[in-house]
């Protein structure tokens, strides 16, 4: 009997102790699973929290290098903005030489041309006095072969003789008292300067003054016409001294 009970109490002792073993078997499966879930766990939240991480780092750098671009196009940008704005002012300070540079020439070109034509003017327009024998006057085309050429010039508003033309008055005296048959005609001349009215008087004093001088030297005065054209018979078209002085004569017609 005794061993019986020892028998039992063996066999619960094992049992108990199995059960023991396998509850303490079952709750370190137990443990060690939730261990490895919560390892598991944390190396997700450890590769989320990298990925994160690497995500917020990859996003930065693309940030701060599209940020970066953007600079440098902005300052491409401002760059090629001073430059144009410069090369668009040179070009214009170009234009605006070239158009000053056009101007000016064609100015000197017109200067040029009006002073050229002015000297051509005065040129053709100059009273040939010959300073050796300044008293010949200018050469009267309008007379004949033979006979003096030469007309009286007169200041300006006078209608005196001056010293230097009183040798063509001679050579006209003397033509005339050569040829009693002949008749000449004084016509007296002015500038443009003066009335109409007042050129024919002057004109008429001039011509009346060279009949006296001849009258002076033997040429009988009814052989000598006087006549005034005043300013209206001009041998020089120039409007300065040089034609003006032309014009202020007296001529001989035979």
């Amino acid at each position: 009997m005794m061993n019986q009970n020892r028998f039992l109490a063996l066999s619960a002792s094992l049992v108990l102790i199995f059960l023991l073993s396998a509850c303490a078997a079952k709750k370190q499966t137990e443990v060690s699973t939730e261990q490895n879930v919560v390892d598991e766990f944390i190396d997700q939240v450890q590769i989320i929290d990298a990925g994160i991480s690497d995500a917020d780092a990859e996003e930065r750098a693309i940030r701060d290098a599209e940020e970066r671009a953007r600079e440098a196009i902005a300052d491409a940008d401002a760059v090629t903005v001073d430059d144009q704005e410069w090369y668009e002012d040179q070009q214009q300070a170009i234009s605006d030489a070239e158009e000053r540079a056009i101007r000016d020439a064609e100015e000197r070109a017109i200067r040029d041309a009006e002073e050229r034509a002015r000297e051509a003017i005065a040129d053709a327009n100059a009273v040939t006095v010959d300073d050796d024998a300044p008293t010949k006057g200018l050469l009267n085309a309008s007379v004949p072969a033979g006979v003096p050429a030469y007309s009286v010039y007169f200041d300006f508003d006078k209608s005196s003789i001056l010293p230097r033309f009183e040798e063509a008055v001679l050579a006209h005296a003397d033509y005339l008292r050569t040829n009693p048959q002949l008749r000449v005609e004084i016509q007296g001349n002015c500038d443009e300067r003066g009335s109409r009215e007042y050129n024919i008087a002057l004109g008429n004093r001039r011509a009346l003054a060279v009949k006296k001088a001849l009258e002076l030297l033997g040429v009988d005065g009814s052989r000598i016409d006087v006549t005034s054209y005043g300013s209206e018979k001009p041998r020089a078209m120039g409007h300065n001294e040089n034609a003006w002085q032309e014009n202020r004569r007296a001529d001989f017609v035979y």
